[in-house]
């Protein structure tokens, strides 16, 4: 991780587990960037005290290691970069089984980025996913690449949202043939 940049997305998030999320809900959501960025000197404090008191308690998992207190502590010392959104053409085909196929093609001018596509909380019935952009590593240059996603959803799925650099986007599912 030493010439890697920590983006929210990619290595914050995912230090954060669902039971710490629903254990902070009350004072901000740990899945937020921007409730995590304003509470990031307080986040520093509870996973920098000493492992009796640490956050989280051991009952809960533990105490981060170092090695993720680092990366977060990074993150910080960076300005807390995020990923940027990207656009894709999308395409949400029900196959003959009545599941759904969910394909999104990204056009990334430099080849060195890289894309895809992160399923969010949805709500019944409904799958939403972001589509992000990773920026190239240390300015490196690649010629232009077509990047293809697909993602295969459960047949209950009748909309699928995407949040791209426009907006949200839905496209409904074509019914299950009979």
């Amino acid at each position: 991780m030493a010439d890697t940049t920590p983006y929210f997305e990619l290595h914050i998030r995912p230090m954060f587990r669902p039971i710490d999320r629903e254990h902070m809900r009350s004072r901000f959501d740990l899945w937020n960037y921007d409730a995590v960025k304003s509470n990031a000197a307080n986040i520093l404090t509870a996973v920098n005290q000493p492992a009796a008191f640490a956050m989280p308690t051991k009952a809960f998992g533990g105490p981060w290691p170092q090695g993720w207190v680092d990366v977060f502590q990074k993150w910080v010392n960076l300005g807390c970069p995020r990923l940027a959104l990207s656009k894709g053409t999308y395409d949400v085909d029900r196959l003959a089984d009545a599941s759904v196929r969910l394909s999104v093609s990204v056009s990334l001018t430099n080849g060195a980025e890289d894309a895809w596509i992160d399923k969010g909380t949805s709500a019944q019935g409904t799958a939403e996913y972001t589509v992000y952009l990773r920026p190239a590593p240390n300015g490196e240059v690649k010629p232009p690449r077509t990047h293809n996603m697909v993602e295969e959803l459960t047949s209950d799925v009748t909309i699928v949202a995407l949040v791209d650099v426009d907006g949200r986007q839905e496209f409904p599912v074509p019914p299950a043939i009979a």
